[in-house]
């Protein structure tokens, strides 16, 4: 390939200098949150506190927004939380603490795995019985009777994710996340 000189006419400099003064398009969390689940919660949520759980039965839509590791994404289920029955009281016998609700929880891409939820005070944890499994950990901040919103991280319990190009253990996923009430969730 030969070299030579680089000579630009007015126009063309003109967008040669539009081009490399343009800010590239940065994606964010906040630019892929769907309009319904923002970063900043609603005007009428209150904040979150130890008279809220009660508050929370029912059947939610939970959007879940990452923002680490990158890209960010978007991600959709049903959640349903209900009082504990005895049989969820039964488990927990001898345990110093209960939960506050118990439920299910189905990922919109895959409506054949159901797992299980429980709430305890401001923490929702989604993910099999097994502490050593990979869950899912949710911190209840604010709330208002169309749902609850908050942030959240995966914890992959004994295991690690490792990136295979670079060999670097890659931090876990986390965001922030709302859940909207809806009409009867189908189990």
């Amino acid at each position: 390939m030969a070299r030579g000189k680089l000579t630009l006419r007015p126009a063309s400099a003109l967008a040669v200098a539009t081009v490399l003064h343009t800010a590239p398009y940065i994606v964010t969390a906040q630019s892929v949150a769907p309009p319904e689940c923002g970063f900043s919660v609603p005007a009428d949520a209150m904040r979150y506190d130890f008279d809220s759980p009660k508050s929370l039965v029912g059947d939610f839509e939970i959007i879940r927004v990452s923002w680490q590791p990158s890209p960010p994404t978007v991600t959709r289920g049903g959640l349903h939380l209900q009082a504990p029955d005895s049989s969820s009281k039964a488990a927990t016998a001898g345990k110093s603490h209960s939960p506050d609700l118990t439920g299910w929880y189905r990922d919109s891409t895959d409506w054949e795995g159901t797992f299980r939820a429980t709430l305890q005070g401001p923490r929702l944890a989604i993910g099999p019985a097994d502490p050593d499994a990979a869950a899912d950990r949710y911190v209840v901040t604010a709330w208002s009777r169309r749902g609850f919103w908050g942030y959240w991280s995966r914890s992959y319990g004994i295991a690690v994710v490792v990136d295979k190009a670079t060999n670097l253990v890659l931090p876990d996923p986390a965001g922030f996340f709302c859940a909207l009430r809806v009409q009867k969730l189908h189990r």
